[in-house]
C-alpha cells in the first residue's frame, strides 16, 4: 500500500485560499485573526457572524425613540438585537484577554444604549441573560 506523501496532507489541512475576514472598524488584525482561530476550534461564531451581529444592533439602535417598536414589514429575525447580543457575547467569552477587551470596547457602548432605549420585562425568567429580560416590543 503505498503511502501519502506529506505535502498532500498538509494540503488538506489548509485551504487554497483563505476566506475573506471582513474588516470591523476599531477592532485591529491580531483581534479579528483570534477569533478566527477561536471559531474554528468550534468556541465562538466566525468574525462574519460578529460583523452581521453588530450591523444588526446598530440597525436596531439607529431607530429614534426610547422604546424601540420594530416595524413588521421590515423585521426579520435576523435584526433581532438579543440575538446579535447573544452572538457578540459569545465570541467575548470564547477570547482571551486582551482580545476580548478589545470587542467588549465596541460592544458595550451599544449594549447600554440597548439597555437604555428598552424597558425591564417583569415577566422574563430570572436567569436569562439581562438582554432577554427587557421589552424592546410593544
Amino acid at each position: 500500500m503505498s503511502r501519502k506523501s506529506p505535502g498532500s496532507l498538509r494540503a488538506r489541512q489548509y485551504p487554497k485560499r483563505p476566506e475573506s475576514v471582513p474588516v470591523i472598524d476599531g477592532l485591529p488584525a491580531k483581534v479579528l485573526r483570534q477569533i478566527t482561530d477561536v471559531s474554528r476550534a468550534g468556541r465562538c461564531g466566525t468574525v462574519a457572524e460578529m460583523a452581521t451581529a453588530l450591523g444588526a444592533l446598530r440597525w436596531f439602535l439607529v431607530r429614534p425613540g426610547r422604546v424601540l417598536i420594530p416595524d413588521p414589514v421590515t423585521t426579520c429575525p435576523c435584526h433581532d438585537p438579543r440575538e446579535a447580543l447573544d452572538v457578540l457575547n459569545e465570541i467575548m467569552d470564547a477570547l482571551p484577554g486582551p482580545a476580548a477587551r478589545h470587542v467588549a470596547a465596541i460592544v458595550e457602548p451599544l449594549s447600554e444604549q440597548y439597555r437604555a432605549r428598552t424597558l425591564p420585562n417583569p415577566y422574563a425568567p430570572p436567569n436569562s441573560p439581562w438582554w432577554w429580560r427587557r421589552i424592546s416590543e410593544l
